[in-house]
């Protein structure tokens, strides 16, 4: 008996001290966070529609879709919108809400728009990641600044008509107005 717990002691302190290496080791998921936020699955589509205000962004209008357009039609049972809009009266954009009937239809929509978008810019334009909780695209131009995230049964698509820091600061006024329209 005490042959057995001088034994089993040590091992499970080794197992203990592998498992925590392998979750130390394992990069943390981006998506979710102030940068890339996404809503809980169960919030609704109406909430954060109606919620959405963007500093200094006149919203031009909204239109429900059920396509990106070359063959990317939204599963059945999603909800998604289009907008147009203007920060500052000098820069123009255009972004997608989706919500999908579950995670899974997310993940694969998403992962099909990411590889769609991807293969249409050059290498060193573009920046992505993709894990089992969902994906990210950041795609940089001199002229334009389009960003791509979803998971959790979301996927948020933007695109902005200038590049450099006036996209990039579009881009996150966005994500900004995204977190603040589900966290209040």
């Amino acid at each position: 008996m005490k042959l057995g717990i001088k034994i089993i002691a040590p091992l499970a302190l080794v197992v203990i001290m592998v498992l925590g290496v392998i979750s130390m080791s394992a990069p943390p998921s981006p998506l979710g966070s102030e940068e890339w936020p996404l809503p809980p699955e169960d919030y609704p589509m109406e909430n954060l529609t109606s919620n959405l205000n963007v500093t200094n962004m006149t919203l031009f209008g909204a239109q429900p879709i059920s396509t990106l357009g070359g063959g990317l039609d939204f599963p059945l049972g999603s909800q998604a919108f289009y907008y147009l809009g203007a920060i500052k009266n000098d820069t123009f954009l255009a972004f997608v809400v989706a919500k999908f009937p579950d995670i899974s239809s997310s993940l694969r929509f998403g992962a099909r728009v990411l590889e769609t978008l991807k293969e249409g810019f050059p290498e060193n334009a573009t920046h992505y990641l993709v894990t089992n909780d969902g994906g990210l695209l950041t795609i940089k131009e001199a002229n334009q600044t389009m960003s791509l995230w979803y998971g959790k049964g979301w996927l948020f698509l933007i695109q902005v008509t200038k590049g450099g820091e006036k996209g990039a600061e579009a881009v996150s006024e966005f994500k900004k107005a995204i977190l603040r329209a589900y966290k209040g």
